[in-house]
This record gives C-alpha cells, structure tokens and sequence, in this order.
C-alpha cells in the first residue's frame, strides 16, 4: 500500500509576495512627494499658476476597404485643430486625455 501524502502544488501563488507598496499607497506617496516638490499631480513638471499638461499622444488604427491596418498619430493641438477645421456641420469625434 502507498502511504498517502500531502499534494504540492505547482501552481504560482495568485498575489505575488513582494515588500512594495500596494499601487494605491505608492500613488498617494508619489503625489505628497510631488506635492512637497512643488511639482504637478498629472505629468510631474514644476506647478505654477496657468499650469497646463503636456499634450498627449494619440494614435488611431483602423482598417481601410481593403482591409489594410492604417495608423494615424497626432498630438492633442493637431486633434484640436482638425475637428475646428472638420466642425462645418459634419459630425467629429475627438478624445481628450484626462
């Protein structure tokens, strides 16, 4: 007869065992670190009044008739400028980062 033994498992742990912060703790003390610096909560630059946030970079995939993948980048002015010039009556669809 075989004795019958405790199964080991060899699958990994689901919550990894590490000394870090938990994300939401390691946000609240990046923004006090950024806070006591004098630096913006968002992009980490020096906050100042009028302050405003590098613009972000966009990019657009989508598929042509010929189902070619197409990708479009622009940067939030040149998104901003378009939908001003495409705003003639034609329905735009614009995102703006948060």
């Amino acid at each position: 007869m075989i004795p019958a033994t405790t199964p080991i498992s060899t699958t990994p742990s689901i919550i990894p065992k590490s000394h870090t912060l938990p994300l939401s703790k390691q946000w609240e003390s990046e923004q006090q670190q950024r806070k006591d610096k004098g630096l913006c909560y968002r992009c980490g630059d020096p906050f100042l009044p009028g302050h405003r946030c590098k613009s972000a970079l966009s990019i657009m995939e989508y598929r042509d008739s010929t189902n070619n993948v197409i990708l479009e980048a622009a940067d939030e002015e040149t998104r901003l400028y378009e939908q001003e010039a495409a705003n003639d009556g034609a329905t735009s669809i614009s995102y703006l980062p948060p």
